[in-house]
């Protein structure tokens, strides 16, 4: 896995997750522009520890079944 891994590319994608939480994640009730209903670093951390890696498995898993699929 790790040398599927271009850390650049996640770290990219975690920001970016991290920025849409921080705009999205804002309650409607008007409790201040520094509440949240979900802290961004969370959402951020969660899709850095489980789910960009589950979907390297995944897509590994996938094209494994594929490559034993075309023999």
């Amino acid at each position: 896995m790790r040398e599927l891994t271009d850390v650049k590319v996640e770290e990219q994608v975690i920001e970016r997750v991290r920025r849409k939480a921080a705009r999205y994640g804002r309650p409607d009730d008007g409790e201040g522009a520094s509440a949240f209903k979900v802290d961004p670093d969370i959402i951020a951390q969660i899709y850095g520890e489980f789910l960009i890696p589950l979907n390297k498995e995944v897509q590994v898993e996938y094209l494994m079944q594929r490559l034993s699929g075309a023999s």
